[in-house]
């Protein structure tokens, strides 16, 4: 959240400074696809501050794109439907989001069930207490399976922010008002 507020503010100092938008998702979609593409590594022997920068650094990504998004539509239509064309751009980025976050749920729900050790533990009863109480060389196998599970989530996630990075070339700018 703290690498969105950061992107999503720098970009509207840049757009009310220079009147221009049209680089800034492509230079978020850019820091989205690294920090993705970084996050494919992940493993039980991450550091925190290691994960923290990549998080920020797909955070601040990420606050471009949003903020771009509803400005450039509201610069793009006509002042009597402004309202409808906001909603509307809230409301299928609201669906979008419902939609990935269940299909990688999915995906991570079935990829956990492969990693985990089928006679000891299930994904309804996983939980931070359930690891704690393991012993010590399941600990190992249970996280190493969470972050296995975690690769290709963040992989197709990197091939989606690719997409937009190219999406984004055909943003056509047009004057702030």
């Amino acid at each position: 959240m703290l690498g969105m507020l950061v992107g999503s503010i720098g970009a509207g100092q840049i757009m009310s400074r220079t009147g221009h938008y049209k680089y800034l998702p492509t230079i978020g979609t850019v820091a989205m696809v690294g920090a993705l593409l970084y996050l494919t590594r992940l493993s039980p022997d991450t550091g925190n501050m290691e994960f923290f920068i990549t998080i920020f650094v797909l955070g601040f990504g990420m606050g471009p794109i949003m903020s771009v998004g509803t400005t450039a539509i509201q610069n793009a239509v006509p002042l009597e439907i402004m309202g409808v064309a906001t909603a509307g751009y809230s409301m299928f980025r609201q669906i979008g989001g419902a939609v990935g976050v269940a299909l990688f749920g999915a995906l991570f729900t079935s990829s956990l069930a492969s990693q985990l050790p089928a006679d000891h533990m299930s994904i309804q009863s996983l939980s931070s207490q359930t690891i704690a109480n393991l012993p010590e060389e399941f600990q190992g196998i249970v996280l190493f399976g969470i972050t296995e599970a975690l690769h290709p989530i963040f992989f197709v996630a990197a091939i989606m922010a690719g997409a937009a990075f190219f999406v984004s070339w055909f943003l056509e700018e047009k004057p702030l008002v």
